[in-house]
């Protein structure tokens, strides 16, 4: 392992420990009285009804169930323990979440000093991870708290992966390192390339010249929870249609977009101004960042051996925000976002900090000037995240975000949430001009329209949805239940009629149900006879499961008095003489 001289005063290191802590507390001292946001919030917390109602056995059991949008149950335990003991304040959440980035740099202090022995170097890695804006995001978004948790977790694995290197020998210290490891993997598969890293820390600064065989046959366990979580997560990408929207982009437009999220990291992470919480995809080459993004990676390679610190800081960057890169999976969703960057700027800033205790004392001097600059940003980009309405106005006022129709549709709903839609009928009108074939965009404008009872006009946006190219089975399928619910029985028709034409496949779940769906709605609107013929081809294959499943939607719906007709199917298909 590499050595620097040890400085004595490490041997008190309780000092430093509490500078660390306060200077962390200090850019987020205002988050107690910070709101949940409307952004992955409800569908984690505010609206999950299995978080909400606190711990319990059946809870804990279900949330091994999950897969959307990628497995996390422990963040799910996290989120139900918070409410079982906290309630539902957001403050409480939010306070949970600092104290734990806090926790974290503590962590990655201690981590560094293990890995440099140089205190200096070690203290200001940990500072400039603690305290540059890019935390933000992670820190103040209550959904986020599973980046803490996953980061925490992978910390300590950390830990336990170099006392086992130190020990010399098989020890229990690696089983410890796998099992926090995969409970980081379990809080989210964020750290999947964590085998990677450690291969690149066994370079420098731990400097293991053993043949790179037996490095990477140490790892295997760390590779194979890293292979499960991987498949795992693909899987849960495939169920949600997030691959088939990634393929739907070539490859080119996948690689444009992954060099100007390389670029954009590099960028924030130098000059930290103007963030914003949404980053559209990037279908165009951006040259520069190219050219630039190719000298490194040669640069790096080319020097590895006179600057070790810098090609192990370069490449976990590189390779910590490759899984996020959009090359794999996701998806034309958002370019990047500041959240990811939590683990890739350790290994940056701890080689960034040893470098910079190479260098003369101004280089120095500059670096620590950094610090409180940092802090204040940290603190100004906080205030951003108060609540709903402070988030989206920020992020249309941003030029990165301007052009973009999602905070537009976020801040539209913030308004309807708080019964203003007369301020958000222009955001959602304004959403659908800039983008006219995204079907959510056409719903949200005609579900607001039907409020202020304009049928038509809500009506020539109802209408073009299932022609829409990004129009999905689940989006036609649940919209027509509302319609169903709502007894608007012509709309529902026609939805579920567009749903079959274009995915009449048997086997697809949406489309078994839009058969039953249009039975009933045939019925209601005077085709009685019509509804047969749907019934036989809901039942299909499946009779049994489907025949019970049919009959408790139809009494939900009051099938008797309303639906005699659909009902009277069931129980000749169903009950046969």
């Amino acid at each position: 392992m590499s050595r620097g001289k040890t400085d004595s005063r490490w041997h008190h290191p309780w000092g430093w420990m509490v500078v660390l802590i306060l200077l962390s507390l200090w850019p987020y001292h205002q988050v107690g009285g910070f709101h949940f946001i409307n952004w992955d919030d409800p569908f984690y917390i505010t609206n999950n009804a299995l978080v909400q109602q606190g711990l319990s056995w059946s809870g804990s059991l279900s949330v091994w169930q999950l897969a959307h949008p990628y497995p996390m149950p422990l963040s799910y335990l996290a989120f139900m323990a918070q409410v079982e003991w906290l309630g539902m304040e957001a403050g409480s959440f939010h306070w949970v979440g600092l104290v734990g980035h806090v926790i974290n740099t503590l962590l990655f202090f201690a981590l560094a000093r293990r890995l440099t022995d140089r205190l200096w170097v070690s203290l200001l890695a940990a500072l400039w991870f603690s305290l540059h804006p890019l935390r933000v995001e992670a820190v103040v978004w209550i959904s986020e708290q599973k980046e803490i948790g996953a980061a925490l977790f992978g910390l300590l694995a950390l830990h336990g992966y170099l006392s086992h290197v130190q020990k010399g020998a098989p020890s229990p210290w690696l089983s410890l390192a796998l099992l926090f490891y995969l409970l980081s993997m379990l809080f989210k598969p964020q750290w999947v390339t964590l085998p990677v890293l450690l291969l690149l820390l066994d370079g420098w600064p731990l400097q293991r010249h053993l043949p790179f065989a037996k490095l990477v046959g140490e790892k295997w366990g760390f590779f194979a929870i890293s292979l499960c979580f991987a498949v795992l997560t693909l899987f849960s990408f495939d169920n949600h249609g997030r691959l088939t929207a990634m393929e739907s982009l070539p490859l080119q437009e996948r690689l444009a977009n992954m060099v100007a999220y390389y670029g954009g990291f590099i960028e924030d992470t130098i000059l930290p101004l103007g963030l914003t919480p949404y980053h559209p995809f990037v279908h165009q080459w951006q040259v520069g960042w190219l050219l630039f993004l190719g000298v490194m990676c040669g640069g790096v390679v080319w020097y590895r051996q006179r600057w070790p610190w810098l090609f192990m800081s370069w490449w976990w960057f590189m390779m910590a925000l490759l899984p996020l890169s959009g090359l794999f999976a996701g998806g034309e969703a958002i370019c990047r976002a500041d959240r990811w960057s939590y683990l890739p700027h350790m290994g940056l800033f701890l080689g960034l900090a040893y470098l910079v205790g190479t260098l003369s004392r101004p280089w120095t001097v500059l670096a620590i000037i950094s610090l409180p600059f940092l802090a204040w940003l940290s603190n100004q980009q906080s205030l951003i995240w108060q609540n709903s309405e402070t988030l989206w106005q920020h992020a249309i006022g941003n030029p990165i975000s301007r052009e973009s129709y999602y905070p537009r549709i976020l801040l539209g709903k913030h308004y309807l949430e708080h019964n203003q839609p007369e301020r958000a009928l222009p955001l959602f009108e304004e959403a659908r001009r800039m983008e006219p074939h995204h079907p959510l965009v056409a719903l949200e404008l005609a579900n607001l329209l039907a409020a202020f009872n304009q049928p038509q006009a809500a009506w020539s946006h109802y209408e073009v949805i299932p022609s829409l190219a990004k129009t999905t089975p689940k989006l036609l399928a649940t919209t027509a239940m509302a319609f169903l619910l709502n007894r608007q029985y012509q709309e529902a028709v026609y939805y579920l009629g567009a749903l079959l034409q274009r995915w009449p496949d048997a086997q697809l779940k949406e489309s078994i149900e839009a058969r039953f769906m249009l039975a009933v709605s045939l019925e209601a609107t005077g085709r009685g006879e019509e509804s047969l013929v749907y019934i036989q081809q809901y039942l299909g294959d499946a009779p049994g499961n489907r025949c019970a499943l049919a009959q408790t939607a139809l009494d939900n719906l009051d099938g008797l008095s309303r639906f005699p007709k659909t009902n009277q199917h069931l129980n000749t298909l169903c009950h046969p003489q």
